[in-house]
């Protein structure tokens, strides 16, 4: 933080003092030109005297009572960086998004079988256990070329087993009960012999994998193991309880493994699908259970097309080639020890699953991983489920149908010192939970929702007397959700001194007219050390909650959205507020939008508003635009003012030696900025606001400004983000 009060061009400056411009006045400024525009950021800054050397936080070891990243357990790898460049945050998004846009693509799925290796890496590994770059999984085994899928069960049998078998007089010696299962052999032998090899290479490729999940957790005891394992979300999410247990883990445990074991999952899920799908009809037809085989890493099932209902329970693998079925228990969810890697491959059908806790993709202390090829399917579980990490990576992929997700809490994509990755391809989907999900980055952890195409909705249940968890921000009637892009921590400042850093939580949407309904703590949003993000590509979008939301925070952390196309609403209900850019104590938060005309309406504190040395920037670059808020609320680009920006405390410098930037920049379009009256609930056009204005607030010479808190609105004709301008799809 290079400059500490405001800077002022020389001839701007004098302009100012001579139109006497104070709190509220507004003045027409010529809007300079470069390519493609202004630069619509650079040109702001440099009107309040300032540069993007001044934006972020850099904290400094001698600021007293500032809780310093460094040291603040489970910090995310991308948090500091973002913290010190709020302008690095698009890109950022970028780099979670586009790889959806190519990967899950339907014409890529088609075809190519590295969507789920290549998601799984982009989404969860690279932003959990740096040290991979995409490369391969080398998922490469070899099978016995006479009997394959026999050999692979008695190769797993004497690796996963009790290890090598002794030898006694010249030749092996075999215990009675180690002959050959000959009901095992007679199903293997029944079994199209096409399907045989296909199998046999993914048993095995996934035994390589739950090695590797194994050897993540070899230096911590069972007992402790089972103690973490059994921590509910819920257990996790209240920040007045201590759990050491999960710090001891933290420290023990090998995340490199583990994700090594989780890329290797999904390549071998996608191999098989593409392998299956290649082979005649009639070599993936049959009745029933085909196969039902014990193993020492857990059952590998095969089923057939016809409708089934399953009990999916202890399996390294199930398998179903086709038909409706119903899947019950918790299937795709690994357990620890006892069941390191659980995995489904559906191929086809319209199915549901019924499950409770730790499924349908939960890597719990381990990898869960579950891949429904086809089928409009519903999902139903109570937690810790549908695309969730503790401990663990969870993966979750439905690529065609119209599908039905219901969840308690913990899921939807969803992390707790751990990955959840739910990834969904074509389809209009309805997603629903309580909490803790739709992309949700809990302490050390990183959470992902993502869909491809389709007009989707998402609700994370808004009313507190329905979900159970009511947030005092709204007088314990709405919901403290923690959801849709939220990245949350648990702060241990104000009671036993063990903070941890939220994670990375995202949620993204490629294609379609979506639908987002949440209460508080969602739709990008950070908190204490975490980051909250979300992207939304083409498609008039409706967003609409209530507080704490649609890119905002509080404590020391990052909340963005990133919108690139439609006629877009962001709609606040309840009290109605902290949202649309917002940032609280040390926050930054980033609304853009790039494209479309677009309705913004609050009631209070919202719309590039920056309060405690906060930076909140709202910048739409394109369209006929409606801004609301309620008569007489700070808002629509400004800062707070406070007595302890002029005159820091000795015990708190850092208020003195940062800076509060709020920022509303409107490029292009004719807007509208219209205020409410409270008591008529009837909204007026602003008189100080218009096309082709400038207006500070706080302005110079106004009780409390000029120490280091700037805010400022801005309509122009033109302009663009050079941080953004090379990812734009055009």
């Amino acid at each position: 933080m290079r400059r500490l009060r405001p800077r002022f061009p020389l001839p701007l400056a004098l302009a100012l003092l001579l139109i006497g411009v104070g709190a509220g006045a507004h003045a027409e400024t010529p809007s300079p030109t470069v390519d493609g525009g202004p630069d619509l950021i650079g040109e702001a800054l440099a009107r309040l005297g300032l540069d993007r050397d001044d934006l972020g936080y850099r904290p400094r070891s001698s600021w007293t009572r500032f809780p310093l990243p460094s040291t603040i357990p489970h910090l995310n790898p991308a948090f500091d960086d973002l913290f010190a460049r709020p302008l690095a945050t698009p890109r950022f998004i970028h780099g979670m998004a586009d790889p959806v846009r190519r990967y899950l693509a339907p014409e890529n799925t088609a075809e190519n079988a590295d969507a789920l290796y290549q998601l799984t890496y982009f989404l969860a590994v690279e932003k959990f256990a740096p040290g991979f770059r995409s490369y391969s999984a080398n998922a490469v085994v070899e099978l016995d070329p006479e009997t394959p899928l026999k050999g692979a069960f008695t190769r797993l049998e004497r690796e996963a087993g009790d290890g090598p078998r002794a030898h006694s007089f010249g030749s092996r010696y075999d215990r009675p009960e180690e002959h050959p299962d000959r009901e095992l052999h007679e199903a293997i032998d029944a079994l199209d012999p096409a399907l045989r090899p296909i199998l046999a290479e993914l048993v095995l490729g996934l035994a390589e994998a739950a090695r590797w999940s194994r050897l993540s957790f070899r230096l911590a005891d069972r007992e402790l193991l089972e103690a973490v394992l059994a921590l509910g979300s819920g257990d996790l999410r209240e920040s007045e309880t201590y759990h050491p247990e999960v710090d001891d883990l933290a420290r023990l445990w090998d995340r490199q493994s583990l994700a090594y074991g989780a890329l290797k999952t999904a390549q071998h899920l996608d191999d098989a699908r593409l392998a299956l799908l290649a082979l005649p009809e009639s070599a993936r037809r049959g009745k029933g259970v085909l196969l039902d085989a014990s193993t020492p890493l857990g059952r590998v099932v095969v089923s057939g097309t016809d409708r089934g209902e399953h009990d999916a329970d202890g399996c390294l693998l199930w398998l179903d080639l086709g038909g409706d079925d119903t899947y019950r228990g918790p299937v795709a969810g690994s357990r620890g020890p006892a069941l390191p890697l659980s995995a489904c491959l559906d191929l086809a059908g319209d199915d549901r699953y019924a499950s409770r806790d730790g499924a349908q993709g939960a890597g719990l202390l381990g990898i869960g991983a579950l891949l429904d090829v086809d089928g409009d399917d519903e999902y139903t579980a109570t937690e810790r489920a549908q695309g969730y990490g503790q401990f663990g990576i969870g993966l979750l992929a439905d690529l065609a149908g119209k599908d039905d997700w219901k969840l308690e809490s913990g899921g939807q994509g969803a992390g707790y010192f751990g990955c959840g990755v739910h990834l969904d391809g074509a389809g209009d989907d309805r997603y629903y939970l309580l909490g803790e999900g739709q992309g949700f980055g809990g302490v050390g952890g990183v959470g992902v929702l993502a869909s491809w195409g389709g007009d989707d909705e998402y609700t994370a249940e808004p009313y507190a007397e329905v979900a159970g968890r009511a947030d005092y921000h709204s007088d314990h009637e709405i919901a403290a959700n923690a959801a849709q892009g939220a990245g949350m921590g648990r702060r241990g400042d104000g009671s036993d001194g063990h903070s941890w850093a939220g994670g990375l939580g995202a949620i993204i949407d490629i294609h379609g007219a979506d639908r987002y309904r949440s209460g508080n703590w969602s739709l990008g949003c950070g908190y204490w050390f975490g980051i909250g993000l979300m992207y939304e590509g083409d498609g008039d979008d409706r967003y609409e909650s209530v507080y704490f939301t649609q890119a905002s925070g509080a404590h020391f952390c990052v909340g963005a959205i990133l919108d690139e196309g439609g006629d877009d609403q962001h709609l606040l209900f309840g009290n109605a507020g902290a949202a649309l850019a917002f940032g609280w104590d040390y926050t930054n938060a980033l609304l853009i939008d790039t494209a479309g005309d677009d309705i913004y309406q609050a009631k209070i504190i919202s719309l590039g508003l920056a309060e405690i040395r906060s930076n909140a920037f709202l910048l739409d670059l394109a369209g006929d635009d409606t801004y609301r808020l309620d008569a007489g609320q700070l808002g629509l680009g400004a800062s707070d003012t406070r007595d302890y920006y002029e005159k820091a405390p000795a015990t708190a410098p850092y208020y003195g030696e940062s800076l509060s930037i709020g920022l509303l920049i409107d490029a292009g379009g004719h807007d509208r900025y219209e205020r409410r009256d409270e008591e008529k609930d009837r909204f007026s056009p602003d008189s100080l606001l218009a096309d082709t204005h400038w207006r500070t607030l706080p302005a110079p010479g106004s009780p409390g400004a000029g120490f280091g808190n700037q805010g400022a609105f801005w309509d122009t004709d033109a302009g663009s983000l050079p941080e953004l301008d090379p990812y734009l799809e055009r």
